[in-house]
């Protein structure tokens, strides 16, 4: 749903549902890249690094992650 909100051009909405899914779920790796994809498109790069290495730690593709 996030990504369809990102699609729209609804960054807004889509980050409070990652921030939600985060609070229900925090190694949900999936929530953790698009977050941190969200960081990297609005040059948060600190942001975007912790959101990173938390896919990797909670199985997110390490090869994916490093092409972002």
């Amino acid at each position: 749903r996030a990504q369809a909100h990102l699609d729209r051009g609804e960054a807004q909405q889509a980050l409070d549902l990652l921030k939600s899914a985060l609070k229900e779920n925090p190694r949900d790796a999936d929530a953790r890249f698009m977050l941190g994809r969200m960081y990297m498109m609005a040059q948060q790069g600190p942001s975007a690094e912790k959101e990173f290495r938390a896919a990797l730690a909670n199985g997110r593709d390490t090869e994916e992650v490093r092409n972002q």
